[in-house]
């Protein structure tokens, strides 16, 4: 079995793989329990609903606290917790939750890409989506409609360098 793929179930093998795991559990001694070792990748299916929700979860879990606090915690993450500047009494259950789930949504955006499950979606249209809370009902982008886009941004970066040489020479 490839232990870095997840493993797919309908909904019913769920239930019954989960009342296996459960009646296990039941039948362990009390001082036995069952972990994953630190070491261990777990692969998850996550869908783009429930990614987009992790996303909401993490942008309401810096609102719980002072801008202040937040921009500390993301700091000591992007120092991955390692430098002069890190004090570890500072670290609180805020950075854990912070780290987690900034971890959980990077990994997903690596993860579908590098299985290509990623499309590209119109920027405006995809987070007022997830603003207005609904599933998500936009179509894809086009290849040609990429393109498209793609060739108004060079007219447009074109146009701006022509119109700030045109004033340099005038000034000059």
């Amino acid at each position: 079995m490839d232990d870095k793929k997840a493993i797919e179930l309908t909904e019913k093998e769920r239930l019954e793989q989960l009342e296996k795991m459960w009646e296990f559990a039941k039948e362990l001694p009390d001082n036995i329990i069952q972990a994953v070792p630190d070491d261990t990748v777990v692969t998850i299916p996550i869908s783009g609903a429930f990614f987009r929700a992790m996303g909401k979860s993490l942008d309401y879990l810096m609102t719980t606290q002072e801008v202040d606090e937040v921009v500390r915690a993301a700091e000591y993450i992007k120092l991955d917790y390692k430098g002069d500047g890190i004090d570890m009494d500072l670290i609180t259950d805020f950075d854990t939750a912070l780290w987690t789930m900034s971890h959980l949504v990077s990994e997903f955006n690596t993860q579908a890409i590098l299985q290509k499950k990623a499309v590209e979606y119109d920027k405006t249209a995809y987070f007022k989506v997830i603003e207005d809370n609904k599933e998500n009902p936009l179509k894809p982008l086009s290849t040609k409609e990429i393109e498209k886009r793609q060739e108004m941004l060079k007219l447009a970066k074109e146009k701006k360098e022509k119109e700030e040489k045109e004033k340099k020479d005038k000034d000059s």
